[in-house]
Formats: structure tokens, C-alpha cells, sequence
């Protein structure tokens, strides 16, 4: 977001958290059925995407 000088402070720079998301929970929880479940159709992912 582009804020002009002396606005809101809603316009401050908020770092995000993602890994207190529910999204980044959920998936983490259900990584390993999700990359066993891959493995065993013969599919494989980027090695990036397995990596992160």
C-alpha cells in the first residue's frame, strides 16, 4: 500500500506472521499425508516446493 507522507497510521508497514494463519497450520498439519499421497500416484513436486 503507498501512503502520503503524514496519513493514517493505519498506513504504518504491519509485518506479517504467516505461520500464526490458519491456512499455514492446516497445511503443515497435513503435509506428510499430502506428499506420501503424491509419492504413491507417481507424481513428484518441484524440489523447491518439497524444500519449502
Amino acid at each position: 500500500m503507498l501512503c502520503a507522507p503524514n496519513t493514517l497510521p493505519s498506513c504504518e508497514y504491519k509485518r506479517r506472521e504467516p505461520q500464526q494463519e490458519v491456512l499455514h497450520q492446516v497445511l503443515l498439519a497435513h503435509l506428510e499425508t499430502f506428499l506420501a499421497n503424491i509419492e504413491a500416484e507417481g507424481h513428484t513436486l518441484p524440489g523447491h516446493v518439497e524444500k519449502d
